[in-house]
């Protein structure tokens, strides 16, 4: 069975006209219509349905609310307190000394016979470890009334969700939420493991490239950090020695509207790649920073793409340089990376933000038992939410800019789902949706 790729400006601007639902544009009287879209399909999920029975059981317990809330506040008050820093110093020293002692334990049971002195005297430490830190956590307990009233909060909220029945409810959603992950990684992998096939269909006949052998590699890291370039095509010269010549790279996403996430992403990559050291963070990578810059590693010192690296498929070395990405030039008018950045993924409604978020908004329609979307204000209050879990940037705009000339809408193709006896390639043409 064949899986069609179309492509072009008449695709795009299809997709745009009619499946373009863009939360960015919506004002509060549009924004419930969108939300009920959403709703219409979630509610066929079984962890959302089940999240959403786990959410009614807790508004109807408001004692649980309650106590919910007042733990917040005591959890706050005790961090605020001086002994705080030491009572997380002992939690994760006592944690350290039962996972030692649970691993001696089972040493011991399997032990030499010569071994069995040594590796008792040792879970004993460990032991008296474990008794000492006990004791040093109850003095830190008994001296700081925060505390207490943090325990006693958790032991009865403990206790009140066990009476409601909120565990049991939690523990099935667990269950179908492992459920959901394992078929949602299979989905991606297998149209990952497609994209080399529909690359070699459409996309090598667009780039006739000089005399060469060509290659598609795939995962391409070169040893650096905050870069993956799905698939990259390179005309290998003939001296093996030689670095290659990057034709095209090709990012990958299954879901269409997380198309611009990737598409941000490349564009610092490639600003690394040619050296263009203004648009990249080149210093080592900082957690507490949002989308902080994480180039400097051990291979590359000083954070930039200085010195050959090599990536190596089906036991052959493929040498990069700077010089490999000569052809991958800002655009004049927009100043980004589009000639020879191809996407591909498959066509679907286009929200105006990434799937995460779309999960987040998910998750907290079905959870948040305060979310009443009967009152305006509510309502507000979420599409404010909303608008800040997008960018400048998302798809739409992405597909706007390639979309401006009918050569650059060719480089964004939509896999669509397999048919048998469908042509291989519908360009813009003979597009019928």
């Amino acid at each position: 069975m064949n899986s069609p790729l179309i492509r072009g400006g008449e695709v795009l601007r299809w997709l745009l006209e009619e499946r373009c639902f863009d939360v960015r544009q919506l004002d509060a009287a549009e924004f419930p219509d969108w939300l009920r879209r959403h709703q219409a399909r979630w509610e066929r999920d079984a962890a959302f349905a089940q999240r959403a029975r786990l959410r009614d059981l807790r508004r109807s317990c408001p004692s649980l609310l309650q106590l919910e809330r007042e733990l917040r506040r005591a959890t706050a008050a005790e961090a605020a307190t001086a002994s705080h820093a030491r009572r997380q110093t002992l939690e994760r020293a006592a944690s350290g000394a039962e996972q030692a002692i649970a691993g001696l334990t089972n040493a011991l049971a399997r032990a030499a016979p010569e071994d069995r002195t040594r590796l008792a005297e040792k879970l004993e430490s460990f032991h008296a470890r474990q008794r000492t830190l006990r004791s040093q956590q109850e003095q830190l307990t008994a001296a700081s009334p925060e505390l207490q009233n943090l325990l006693r909060l958790r032991d009865q909220l403990h206790a009140l969700r066990a009476d409601c029945g909120v565990e049991e409810v939690e523990a099935e959603l667990a269950r179908l939420e492992r459920v959901r992950g394992q078929g949602t990684g299979r989905s991606g992998s297998t149209f990952e493991h497609q994209a080399e096939s529909l690359i070699e269909q459409a996309i090598l006949p667009d780039l006739s490239p000089p005399s060469g052998e060509v290659a598609i590699l795939r995962g391409v890291t070169l040893g650096a950090a905050r870069l993956e370039l799905d698939a990259v095509v390179v005309r290998q010269p003939a001296d093996p020695a030689a670095a290659v010549e990057v034709l095209a790279v090709v990012e990958v996403k299954r879901n269409l509207n997380d198309l611009a996430h990737g598409f941000r992403h490349r564009q610092e990559n490639l600003a690394w790649l040619t050296g263009d050291s203004a648009a990249y963070d080149p210093a080592a990578y900082d957690p507490a920073v949002y989308d902080a810059g994480a180039y400097r590693t051990r291979r590359f010192i000083r954070g930039h793409f200085d010195r050959p690296a090599v990536h190596s498929q089906a036991g052959v070395d493929y040498l990069f340089t700077r010089e490999s990405f000569r052809g991958f030039r800002r655009d004049a008018v927009t100043s980004l990376f589009l000639d020879s950045l191809y996407l591909l993924t498959r066509p679907g409604a286009i929200w105006g933000m990434p799937s995460k978020a779309l999960n987040r908004l998910s998750h907290r329609l079905a959870s948040d038992p305060e979310l009443d979307l009967a009152e305006a204000s509510a309502v507000e209050r979420l599409l404010r939410w909303c608008h800040r879990q997008t960018h400048d940037l998302e798809t739409p705009d992405v597909l706007r800019m390639y979309g401006s000339s009918e050569s650059r809408a060719r480089q964004i193709l939509f896999a669509t789902r397999p048919s048998s006896g469908a042509p291989l390639i519908v360009e813009a043409s003979n597009f019928n949706p």
